[in-house]
Formats: structure tokens, C-alpha cells, sequence
């Protein structure tokens, strides 16, 4: 892509570089296609270990429904 700027950091400070912020106007479409999956993709693993501690802690209660409260 002929004359696409590169992804927009940019650099703030004198001359060490330690203090960076993205520009979200020089982000393309793909970027932000890019960080929303990978935000998605966290959300997701995020719910499945939710699901996994129920599990745990329907195993620990003993045959108390945790499930059950927590759809409630």
C-alpha cells in the first residue's frame, strides 16, 4: 500500500523515548480489525475460566448448585 503512514506511535519526551502513545487516526481498519479480536479472544478465555472456577466450587460445596445461583 503505496503511502500508508505506519502505525501511529509516537514518541513524547526529549530524546529517551519512554513515554509512547498510539494515535488512533494513523491505526487502519485492519489494525483496529486486529486489536478488537484479540480483545474478543480475551473476553472469551476470560468467561471459560469463570466457568472452570464454578465448576471447582460446585465440586467443593458438595452437590450445592453454584450454576444454579449464578443463572439466577
Amino acid at each position: 500500500m503505496a503511502g500508508r503512514k505506519k502505525a501511529g506511535i509516537k514518541s513524547t519526551g526529549n530524546g529517551t523515548g519512554k513515554n509512547k502513545e498510539i494515535v488512533l487516526s494513523d491505526l487502519s481498519a485492519d489494525d483496529l480489525a486486529i486489536i478488537a479480536a484479540g480483545l474478543s479472544t480475551l473476553g472469551e478465555f476470560f468467561s471459560f475460566l469463570s466457568l472452570i472456577k464454578l465448576q471447582q466450587e460446585a465440586e467443593k460445596n458438595k452437590g450445592q448448585s453454584v450454576l444454579t445461583d449464578f443463572l439466577t
